[in-house]
């Protein structure tokens, strides 16, 4: 090897563990924490025993939560505030996002705001990415085979919201 060559392989050296160092630090600003991340089985999950995918029925959830509020969310065919839970639909009325930011509303592991972000990786496990959004850290899990995301805001390391969604 001649001296050009080895100067050309260690500038590109150099460049991949920048560019490496570089991705890994921002990823959680730039949101490229779920291109490396382990799927996580959501298959059975729920919050406060509702799920993704079910059928969204206004009068039952009035009964159980009481009055709410109608947000405009575009991406939604509906969105709903009741306070302790929110609530969005597709077209087809069927539940695609959930929200809880009440310690009374617990996911289907026992996890509700107020706890540690401790608890949330003994419950879900490590298999996880984290995300910068509003000025709070998330701990997103990730599930690709079915389209789904939990994400756990945190606060001085404990949970201030929960949300899942389909993607």
């Amino acid at each position: 090897m001649n001296a050009r060559t080895i100067v050309i392989f260690v500038i590109l050296l150099c460049g991949t563990f920048v560019v490496g160092f570089v991705a890994s630090y921002l990823s959680p600003y730039l949101g490229l924490g779920s291109l490396w991340v382990t799927s996580t089985s959501l298959e059975e999950e729920s919050i406060d025993g509702i799920r993704l995918g079910d059928s969204f029925h206004e009068n039952k959830w009035k009964m159980k939560y009481g009055e709410y509020e109608e947000l405009d969310i575009d991406l939604y065919k509906r969105s709903l505030d009741f306070e302790p839970i929110s609530v969005s639909t597709d077209q087809n009325d069927q539940i695609v996002y959930l929200s809880a930011s009440s310690p009374e509303i617990t996911t289907s592991r026992r996890v509700h705001v107020g706890n540690t972000m401790d608890d949330v990786i003994r419950a879900y496990g490590k298999d996880y990415f984290k995300e910068m959004e509003q000025g709070n850290n998330k701990v997103v899990y990730l599930d690709r085979d079915k389209g789904m995301r939990l994400k756990f805001w945190e606060y001085q390391g404990e949970v201030l919201e929960i949300r899942m969604m389909m993607d």
